[in-house]
């Protein structure tokens, strides 16, 4: 199997859907597709904490280490002297191997009963076949008999044949080796019994569904502009979790403490059945989804995670909650918010006007809009400091610019310090 992956300039995309197991070796590999001409070779891959230089197909095994146990890995690239790409998260969902123990056999079904007589049948007839290709059943030579009448010239035709001849030319059928072992039913009822036991295609490729929902696990949260603070003008629980009402606050390793109710919109909405979810350490929440986005509800209770799954299932037959990693969700988060704290930016001051250029992280879901706090001031070296006024900006989805009018005269390097930039780019 192979995960897909895009390099364009320094942003990495995965483009494949494929469900990763946990426990699997030499089994997964990973290809890079170059969509810019700034990628060249040697190119190395990075898995979590362990780098792997793809091949002449640009394409490399996946290190089994990353996916020895359930969680979030991500994988990035770079190349030459020094060319690096963003980030991007790989969940491992659990699998049903567990090392070092031996799954118990099942009681045998009739599929399974049919399956084992015929491999024992070509076992044993395989057995026979290299006995006597080695002679085992060769006997002295005897004496000549009698030469038999002439037979009649021609040929002879299949229904000729008796009937135990015929069936030794045919072999049995399946029906025939379930009865020997002990099935008693019609064949017609032998052949109902195969179509329901064997396995479907669809049964083959059915794989555990994946959590819709960003910064999902409330007990390691991502909270940029802290819990209950704000993005720009909108109140936000986490990130991606706009306070709809009420209050919150942390409680640590434990999850959310909610008096109110928090949203989260989705970018891509699910548009067939969905199924909601909510974990509490203590009390009680609501959670539902309407119109792409997902709402929860409580009256002081403590959520601990939250999740949205494609398809419908009920307390029983739902997934088990699987946390993506802080890393992973810190990742998705940095697509729609921002919060650079107390930067220290080296920039350009021409005619009274300085300016400031910042790279982000990850590429944003579109362009940012542009907010600032604290008290910027402005240093060159032949000019010393000089409070910051005058704020404006522009940005599109991976650097924002931002200028202050510094009332000094001519071209110089500056740099700008005491401010913190934010860049919000939510739904």
């Amino acid at each position: 199997m192979t995960i897909t992956f895009e390099l364009s300039h320094q942003l990495i995309h995965r483009t494949d859907h494929h469900c990763l197991a946990s426990g699997s070796r030499n089994y997964v590999y990973a290809r890079f597709d170059l969509l810019t001409d700034d990628w060249a070779a040697p190119i190395t891959a990075v898995f979590g904490n362990y780098s792997v230089i793809l091949d002449s197909e640009n394409q490399c095994l996946v290190p089994w280490e990353v996916l020895a146990s359930p969680g979030t890995f991500s994988v990035s690239a770079f190349c030459t002297d020094l060319h690096t790409a963003t980030c991007t998260p790989v969940t491992v969902h659990p699998s049903g191997y567990i090392e070092g123990q031996t799954p118990q056999s099942p009681t045998p079904s009739v599929y399974a009963e049919l399956t084992d007589m015929v491999q024992q049948a070509i076992d044993t007839a395989n057995s026979v076949q290299q006995r006597a290709d080695a002679g085992e059943f060769n006997g002295p030579p005897g004496e000549p008999g009698p030469q038999g009448p002439k037979g009649q010239d021609g040929t002879v035709a299949f229904s000729d044949l008796t009937d135990q001849q015929k069936q030794s030319l045919q072999g049995k059928s399946a029906y025939a080796y379930a009865q020997d072992g002990g099935f008693t039913g019609t064949e017609e009822e032998f052949a109902a019994k195969i179509a329901e036991e064997s396995p479907s295609f669809a049964d083959l490729r059915t794989a555990a569904p994946v959590n819709l929902l960003d910064n999902s696990d409330f007990r390691y949260p991502v909270a940029q502009a802290g819990v209950g603070g704000s993005h720009g003008n909108q109140a936000y629980a986490l990130d991606r979790w706009i306070l709809t009402s009420g209050t919150v606050s942390y409680q640590s390793g434990i999850g959310l403490i909610l008096n109110g109710t928090i949203t989260q919109k989705l970018e891509h909405p699910p548009t067939g059945t969905v199924s909601a979810f909510v974990g509490m350490a203590s009390g009680q929440a609501s959670i539902s989804y309407s119109g792409g986005a997902v709402t929860i509800t409580s009256a002081g209770g403590i959520v601990a995670w939250a999740a949205l799954y494609d398809g419908s299932y009920n307390e029983d037959t739902g997934p088990n909650y699987h946390p993506k990693g802080f890393g992973a969700e810190f990742t998705e988060c940095l697509r729609y918010y921002l919060n650079a704290p107390d930067q220290f930016i080296s920039g350009v001051s021409n005619n009274g006007m300085a300016s400031f250029k910042f790279n982000f992280p990850v590429a944003m879901r579109t362009n940012p809009t542009v907010t600032y706090s604290g008290s910027p001031y402005i240093y060159t070296p032949n000019n010393g400091a000089y409070a910051a006024s005058s704020f404006s900006a522009s940005a599109n989805a991976t650097a924002g610019s931002v200028s202050f009018s510094d009332g000094y005269s001519g071209l110089f390097p500056c740099t700008i310090a005491n401010i913190n930039l934010n860049f919000n780019a939510d739904l």
